[in-house]
């Protein structure tokens, strides 16, 4: 049975004001439009709960009441409404045409967020840092800020490729994208240069290595340098790490996800360090 909203609604928007959410949230889909506004699109329920318990600021919350069958949710929707946030009730078939998934949870919201830039990192980042240059895939890249989530790292996107405030690294992410040290550097070996200059020693991961991640020094203070799934790492920034380590590949498939590839080398690093 659907769960009742716990407040009534606030007044029926205009057909003009839906027109105007739906329009913002299908213009905040372009990287240059979040980044120029710092302003984020977070879909679905856990994703939205992790923006509100850190405190970020919403500039709306969309809502299908149709959908929306989580109570906590709705408690959470409900206080942001108490807290002067506009709450957009929509259709279940004007949520969909808003949505990045074939079965919506109901609940998306526009949010403050931007990730950290390298000098803002200085004196949060923890003794392990994901570097991942140009990741080419959103999930790719939201999943690997889940992991580094569960293991305490830090997390830094260099060069081109997805930006952390797609919606769908966000989603990804679970929300752990609000809760982990995320950093934007211009190339690869920028965010190399940064590590190394604040005691993190680079390692890159590279099919080209030889020895694997299991004979290698992982243990930090260090920094894992992950490439993109079809180019691998830049030459630029493959030179400029103190070593380089190999995931042993013993199939025909010659690369992993680099999601995959990341959580290998983040949790060999911690093993390492609980050895005695």
């Amino acid at each position: 049975m659907q769960r009742q909203p716990p407040h009534p609604p606030e007044p029926a928007p205009s057909a003009a004001a839906l027109r105007r959410w739906e329009a913002r949230v299908r213009a905040l889909a372009e990287p240059a439009a979040r980044r120029q506004e710092g302003v984020v699109v977070v879909e679905g329920i856990r994703p939205v709960l992790a923006a509100a318990e850190v405190g970020l600021p919403f500039e709306a919350v969309l809502v299908c009441p149709e959908r929306l069958e989580s109570p906590k949710a709705w408690e959470v929707v409900a206080r942001l409404a108490r807290q002067g946030v506009p709450e957009v009730r929509l259709p279940a078939e004007r949520f969909a045409r808003l949505a990045d998934r074939e079965r919506p949870a109901g609940l998306l919201a526009l949010v403050r967020w931007r990730p950290l830039g390298l000098e803002a990192l200085t004196g949060r980042s923890p003794d392990l840092l994901l570097v991942l240059e140009g990741p080419g895939d959103a999930g790719n890249l939201g999943t690997a800020i889940r992991t580094a989530d569960a293991v305490g790292a830090g997390v830094v996107v260099a060069g081109d490729g997805t930006d952390p405030t797609h919606r769908r690294a966000i989603r990804a992410s679970l929300g752990a994208v609000f809760h982990v040290p995320v950093a934007r550097a211009p190339d690869g070996p920028t965010a190399v240069a940064w590590a190394r200059t604040h005691g993190l020693r680079p390692v890159a991961a590279t099919p080209d290595a030889a020895p694997t991640l299991w004979d290698a020094d992982l243990r930090p203070p260090c920094a894992l340098v992950v490439g993109n799934e079809e180019r691998g790492l830049r030459p630029e920034t493959l030179a400029a790490c103190d070593a380089a380590v190999r995931i042993p590949m013993a199939g025909q498939a010659d690369s992993l996800n680099a999601a995959v590839a990341a959580a290998l080398l983040l949790y060999e690093a911690r093993r390492q360090a609980a050895r005695p």
